[in-house]
């Protein structure tokens, strides 16, 4: 609101002053802080430069007693930054050892099974399973088509060698024109019969 001046005079140095509140707040308000912090700062830049009429964020605050602050280097901007984020990932560490602790405790001092007699298995797990099975199925069908395929391939050059093939290649001769295939090679007399259907014959 301060920032843009909704229903209120728009002032920069206010709208600083809750985005650094919102930060207190709650610690993973810090990425969309920061980038707001740094639009706000293009704007009172931008409201500096073209002389507006908007409170710019470095204006003394009459309940600030500090008066005004010293810029910041570039430098002195990146090791606040780099401190901050250490500080936080030190304070994320802490919080994933606290609930390590905590879940070990549970699971110690319980000594529950993962499910208790009488309750049912979540959903989710039984998606998870069935899911999982469906893979099973359809990787053991592809392994055992390709089983097959490499094994009738293997026999055909042993077809073309004259040896006698296997019952399941004699079945497929058996159906097999004698001329070498199901349907009339192109320019036999029943190649028209076959070509769309035989219309117009």
């Amino acid at each position: 609101m301060h920032e843009n001046g909704l229903g209120i005079a728009q002032d920069f140095h206010l709208a600083k002053r809750y985005y650094d509140a919102a930060l207190e707040t709650h610690r993973e308000a810090y990425l969309p802080v920061h980038l707001s912090l740094i639009k706000l700062r293009a704007r009172s830049w931008w409201n500096g430069v073209t002389h507006g009429g908007v409170n710019p964020i470095d204006a003394p605050d009459a309940s600030d007693s500090t008066g005004p602050k010293k810029k910041r280097t570039v430098w002195e901007w990146m090791e606040d930054f780099l401190q901050a984020d250490a500080e936080m990932t030190a304070l994320e560490q802490q919080e994933a050892d606290d609930w390590d602790a905590a879940h070990e405790h549970h699971s110690s001092a319980g000594g529950e099974d993962f499910w208790a007699e009488g309750e049912d298995i979540d959903d989710e797990v039984l998606v998870t399973l069935l899911l999982g099975g469906l893979i099973a199925v359809l990787a053991g069908l592809v392994w055992w088509r390709q089983r097959e395929a490499r094994r009738l391939a293997a026999q055909q050059p042993a077809m073309q060698g004259g040896q006698p093939p296997a019952e399941g290649q004699q079945q497929v001769m058996q159906g097999q024109q004698g001329d070498g295939g199901f349907f009339p090679q192109p320019g036999e007399p029943g190649w028209n019969d076959w070509v769309a259907g035989g219309v117009g014959h």
